[in-house]
């Protein structure tokens, strides 16, 4: 169920731990369609990142992370506040925190020393940096070229089933 005061509201990532926030914190844009960045595409829906027709392997947190960046891209995102909203009423250790920041920067191909999308503000944040476009579905020229990788190694069973639908 859409949420309108949350950061990840995906059926997937479930339901928005932000609700309540102030004005300052509104979202810069509507949650429903896909971030357009560069050669990515990311489907906060899916929770996929795509780069070209491509399926960019990427967890859980590190999706999330990424969502929240996106939709917050007019300002820096304080760590606590990105906690917050990725471990709602959980304590998490600052290596979660990391290996979250580490593992969507590594899916990105970007480093902290040379970040072309997400930047650290020593003590202030994180921020996304690339320009972001936003569209209703992905790019025609961004068509996976597989199935999606929650099939990934199941080809036999997914092909079984496919046919049972159509019996």
């Amino acid at each position: 169920t859409p949420s309108t005061s949350g950061c990840v509201s995906s059926a997937r990532f479930g339901p928005s731990p932000a609700a309540g926030r102030s004005e300052a914190h509104a979202e810069v844009t509507d949650q429903h369609g896909v971030f357009h960045f560069d050669r990515f595409a990311f489907d906060p829906t899916a929770g996929e990142l795509f780069s070209g027709s491509d399926v960019v392997p990427i967890a859980r947190k590190p999706a999330e992370l990424l969502h929240v960046l996106l939709r917050h891209r007019d300002r820096i995102a304080s760590k606590r506040e990105i906690l917050e909203m990725l471990w709602p009423g959980i304590r998490v250790s600052n290596a979660a925190f990391s290996s979250a920041l580490r593992d969507l920067r590594r899916a990105l191909g970007d480093t902290g020393r040379q970040s072309r999308y997400v930047a650290t503000l020593r003590a202030r944040g994180l921020r996304f940096l690339a320009p972001v476009e936003m569209a209703k579905t992905r790019r025609a020229d961004a068509a996976p070229s597989a199935p999606s990788r929650a099939f990934v190694g199941r080809a036999e069973l997914l092909e079984r089933l496919l046919q049972a639908l159509d019996a």
